[in-house]
């Protein structure tokens, strides 16, 4: 009875030592023409970026997906602070060419520039930005380039 009190007592207080980073994850899409968005490798590197995190033990809330042209930071850090996260993970993905519906081509975006803020302070803590070396093959493809991206931008130097 004893040793499982103290082994009771134990797991509380690693639970309390072991706190979870919560981050607020935002994917952007900038294209050539701004009217055109919502692709679905965005969606796939949005759940490649969520599963990085999570995989590394952060509890994650994210925005839609939307268009690099509206975004507000200063809006999407005032949310994240109302929702309790410690730092902004923006996630803009460089789309140059679009699908030509004629040849049925999938867009995939060309770059993807990661930048990791301070919710308390609003400075910009990290960034990344990665070229792709060519367009992905399918959406499995960009979700594994998304994840790797993600574990990088945290990795510790």
């Amino acid at each position: 009875m004893k040793r499982a009190f103290i082994l009771f007592l134990l797991a509380i207080g690693l639970g309390l030592y072991m706190e979870a980073e919560t981050i607020f994850v935002s994917v952007l899409e900038k294209t050539p023409d701004a009217a055109l968005y919502n692709f679905e490798s965005s969606s796939a590197w949005e759940s490649g970026v969520l599963d990085a995190l999570f995989d590394m033990g952060a509890i994650v809330s994210n925005t839609p997906i939307q268009n690099a042209s509206s975004f507000e930071l200063q809006k999407t850090l005032q949310k994240a602070q109302e929702g309790g996260a410690s730092s902004i993970l923006v996630v803009e993905l460089v789309y140059f060419a679009l699908p030509n519906t004629q040849k049925k081509e999938r867009a995939a975006p060309a770059a993807a520039k990661f930048y990791r803020y301070s919710v308390v302070s609003g400075k910009l803590l990290k960034q990344i930005e990665y070229n792709l070396p060519s367009l992905s093959k399918n959406l499995e493809e960009d979700m594994q380039q998304a994840k790797e991206q993600t574990r990088r931008l945290f990795a510790k130097q």
